[in-house]
């Protein structure tokens, strides 16, 4: 667990620090079990245009935690209530940074959006962790454009 962690939406200047963080934590831990088509289109999709006007016009809700002064770890959630990417920084893995980021999410999905659902596309890697949670199945794994992932879900009590 870090003693000193904060989360707090990030900063225009920071969108690239939050997208390398998921993009080499993704070439660590989710890579080896893709295709090549399914890299270069995550890599587009960190790198994406689009993503980051979304993000400028406060359509893409961004967080970051943050230990030290240094971003170790990001959740992006779209359309109000689907996790779109959940990446830690791998030197601070198992430390119950993802859950806060999580927890920090749902809490401004429902209080915010006044969602009380939220959604994601689990990959491989993550399912286990989104099971204990509290995110259910709603598919089997399934593979689009080489991203395999698992539809999941989770209401809120």
């Amino acid at each position: 667990m870090v003693e000193e962690l904060l989360i707090r939406k990030i900063y225009k200047t920071e969108w690239e620090e939050a997208m390398r963080i998921a993009w080499d934590t993704f070439i660590l831990f989710e890579a080896p079990e893709y295709s090549k088509e399914g890299i270069k289109n995550f890599k587009n999709f960190v790198n994406d245009p689009i993503l980051k006007q979304m993000f400028i016009e406060g359509k893409y809700l961004t967080l970051a935690a943050f230990h030290n002064g240094l971003m170790v770890g990001v959740i992006g959630v779209r359309n109000e209530n689907h996790i779109s990417l959940l990446f830690v920084d791998s030197e601070f893995h198992h430390r119950g940074i993802a859950t806060k980021l999580v927890e920090r999410a749902k809490e401004y999905v429902k209080n915010e959006y006044h969602r009380d659902f939220m959604t994601v596309n689990s990959s491989p890697y993550a399912v286990g962790f989104y099971h204990k949670f509290g995110f259910y199945d709603t598919d089997n794994e399934l593979t689009t454009d080489g991203i395999r992932y698992t539809p999941m879900l989770i209401n809120f009590q």
